[in-house]
């Protein structure tokens, strides 16, 4: 059984095509973290106005950034991620709805862009999703399915080469 994220494939494929950074060979682009650098730079300059993955994860300040501290402020992008799942031929459609917030800056990544919020989000529910599919069959585990996509989208943002202070949350 295969659980196909449409959507969210989709997606990320077209945003992955508009801001990807240019590196001399596929070796360096797997050994390259993400960098607020690189993401500030695309805006800076204009490029791709908006990804298509920020339309996906639109995130929206929550919390005006004072400026104190190491960190502040708080921003997060609601969105309802579509699935489809085969059993013969019978398809088997279902929504996860999750909500995710994370810092504007950060004392490890400095300002954090929405554009950036939004790159990695998609990003990380990408990985996550493609982890899950061949695990188990997913016919009529919807909520099931839903409740780890989330869970390991909160994990996987607080890790290397993320390490974002983000929740993941059923809105």
């Amino acid at each position: 059984m295969r659980v196909h994220p449409l959507a969210v494939s989709w997606t990320i494929l077209t945003a992955s095509c508009l801001q990807s950074p240019t590196t001399a060979s596929p070796e360096a682009d797997a050994t390259m973290a993400p960098s607020l650098e690189q993401s500030s730079a695309a805006e800076r300059i204009g490029e791709a106005a908006q990804a298509a993955y920020e339309h996906t994860f639109h995130f929206v300040v929550v919390v005006d950034d004072d400026g104190n501290d190491a960190g502040g402020g708080w921003q997060s992008a609601t969105a309802t991620l579509s699935f489809v799942t085969w059993r013969g031929i019978l398809p088997y459609y279902f929504t996860c709805p999750l909500e995710v917030g994370m810092p504007m800056r950060s004392r490890v990544h400095g300002r954090i862009s929405p554009a950036y919020a939004a790159r990695i989000t998609a990003e990380v529910a990408t990985d996550v999703t493609d982890s899950l599919e061949p695990e188990q069959d997913w016919q009529g585990r919807g909520v099931v399915f839903c409740a780890e996509l989330r869970e390991r989208m909160k994990k996987q943002l607080h890790e290397a080469p993320y390490q974002v202070p983000a929740t993941v949350k059923r809105p």
